[in-house]
């Protein structure tokens, strides 16, 4: 059960119209399609062949719009459609060891692919043509998130982990961006720009109800609660 083969085949096309509306207004639509097949073939500790895998074709909407308020500052908002499919190790039913975090790790050949749907909402000022300030908002809608589970086992090492797919998830946060250029020699057009980059983001997940217990709610596995660049 330490060995598997697999093969991934992704064929996709998209359409995309890009209009202005009046001088103020931009819009930007279109679809992507994806038909993506994945085959993930290993076996159990009798021999027998254990497949697994899937053949789907996706549909993926994107919308964006972009309102021009002044020749420095704009409004834009998007909406779009993408797709989170399992890797070839999250469907292999073959044990593996992890020695970044010292313990083994089995694929399940049952998970499903996530929907994503994603919401941003951002406002832009531009300083100059290398500098902006940019504040947005964001949320994302996840049908059947991939997480890492505990199977539970009797040994010391803490039992096998694996991956399943939660109900739901929800992230949402705000995102600050600024980009700043300070000029060193106007003679040879020399200078130096700063950029950072942060958000705070908020997640939950929704877990199947197990036995008598209720749902269960809790953050996204591995979501980090915020983020920050410095360039």
């Amino acid at each position: 059960t330490d060995r598997y083969d697999a093969d991934f085949d992704l064929n996709a096309a998209y359409l995309m119209a890009d209009t202005d509306i009046g001088g103020s207004f931009r819009i930007i639509g279109g679809a992507r399609i994806e038909q993506a097949e994945q085959t993930v073939n290993t076996f159990d500790n009798t021999g027998s062949a254990v497949p697994a895998g899937f053949d789907e074709t996706d549909v993926m909407p994107s919308l964006n719009g972009t309102w021009f308020v002044t020749p420095d500052m704009q409004l834009r908002a998007s909406y779009s459609r993408t797709v989170s499919r399992p890797d070839f190790k999250e469907m292999a039913n073959a044990l593996y060891f992890d020695p970044v975090f010292d313990f083994a790790v089995v694929g399940n050949p049952d998970l499903e692919i996530s929907d994503v749907d994603n919401f941003d909402l951002r406002w832009e000022y531009y300083f100059s043509s290398t500098e902006t300030l940019m504040v947005g908002v964001f949320y994302k809608d996840i049908a059947s998130p991939i997480e890492r589970i505990l199977v539970p086992s009797g040994g010391s090492g803490g039992g096998v982990r694996t991956f399943d797919n939660a109900r739901s998830g929800e992230i949402q946060g705000i995102e600050v961006d600024v980009r700043r250029e300070f000029a060193l020699d106007d003679t040879y057009n020399q200078s130096i720009f700063v950029q950072s980059n942060a958000a705070l983001i908020d997640s939950e997940v929704t877990l199947d109800t197990r036995g008598n217990l209720q749902d269960n709610k809790r953050k996204l596995q591995g979501q980090a609660d915020y983020t920050f660049n410095l360039a």
